[in-house]
């Protein structure tokens, strides 16, 4: 008599299950959307008054019934080591154990508030991208001051007329300054190493 070969269940959808996530025998999908979203439950909004049925259709339509009943059948956010907590973490074996891993983590000093939700990453990728582009118009700037002493110091010209309609206080500071050419262009160039 041939054996029937048991097939598992996601208790949240109803489609063929990959294992046990997160607490609760789930599929590919539904555990990839807890993890994703195991914290945002009071972010979202049903829009059929908390009524919705979750299964393999209808899955994608309203996220926070199907994160209700991802927490109904048991998921949490938390990992469960399968080698009773034991693991040793390194390179070949640190997707073995997200428990030891994440506990690993800790004991080394990083610390839970470093990570960021969604908004605060977005906030920090535009603070980088805002640095990163006046770290740019600077760098500009000081190639243009450096290309400017150097001309001002190779020409007999004692003064310096802005063309450009920018500020003219470095010209200013030039003009009425007693330092030799030598002088100015060593310090500029000891402030551009430092920027």
């Amino acid at each position: 008599m041939p054996s029937k070969k048991f097939t598992k269940i996601c208790s949240i959808c109803g489609e063929k299950a990959i294992g046990y996530n997160f607490c609760a025998i789930s599929c590919e999908s539904c555990k990839a959307f807890f993890r994703r979203n195991a914290t945002k439950l009071d972010e979202y909004k049903c829009p059929f008054d908390d009524k919705c049925k979750v299964n393999v259709v209808t899955r994608k339509f309203c996220r926070k019934c199907r994160l209700r009943k991802c927490y109904a059948v048991g998921m949490k956010q938390e990992y469960k080591c399968p080698f009773d907590d034991k693991c040793k973490v390194n390179v070949v074996t640190r997707k073995f154990c997200r428990k030891c891993r994440l506990r690993k983590c800790y004991a080394v000093g990083m610390k839970q508030e470093w990570i960021l939700n969604d908004e605060e990453k977005e906030v920090r990728k535009n603070k980088i991208e805002e640095n990163r582009k006046l770290k740019e118009l600077n760098d500009k700037k000081s190639t243009k001051t450096y290309n400017e002493s150097s001309i001002a110091s190779s020409s007999p010209q004692t003064s310096y007329t802005d063309t450009t309609g920018e500020d003219s206080t470095i010209a200013d500071v030039f003009d009425t300054n007693t330092i030799t050419d030598d002088e100015i262009i060593t310090n500029l160039m000891d402030i551009e190493t430092y920027i």
